[in-house]
């Protein structure tokens, strides 16, 4: 899981995450899940049907505080599990936004990718 602003921002990053992608490509127990601009915009979309062009992580975090208010990206925060249950449980959010994520392919507008992942987990629990 990354944050794609930051390999399209950053030079290393960027060489960095096109390593991976190549060492792994034939590999198919690893799922390269990005979001653009970033994961805020995967936790947005649980709660809004948007795909802006040039969002930025620090807009689409913004956006996500009109949804939860005390969001922030940090570890404390990011390690309560109750805010992802109440995002994803509520209103059937993951389900919303793992079809938001599927209309929405990469490309130039937003995007997130972490629908991969996930439909994989489910096939194993079920």
């Amino acid at each position: 899981m990354f944050d794609a602003d930051v390999a399209k921002r950053v030079p290393k990053e960027n060489v960095k995450l096109k390593t991976l992608r190549n060492r792994y490509r034939r590999n198919k127990n690893v799922i390269f899940c990005d979001s653009l601009p970033s994961i805020e915009y995967w936790f947005l979309i649980h709660f809004k049907d948007t795909c802006p062009t040039g969002l930025s992580s620090k807009d689409a975090e913004r956006e996500l505080k009109k949804f939860i208010a005390n969001y922030e990206k940090s570890a404390d925060f990011l390690d309560d599990e109750k805010w992802i249950k109440e995002m994803s449980l509520d209103n059937n959010g993951l389900e919303k936004a793992m079809q938001r994520a599927q209309k929405y392919s990469s490309g130039e507008a937003s995007y997130s990718n972490i629908h991969l992942a996930i439909t994989e987990l489910k096939k194993t629990i079920k």
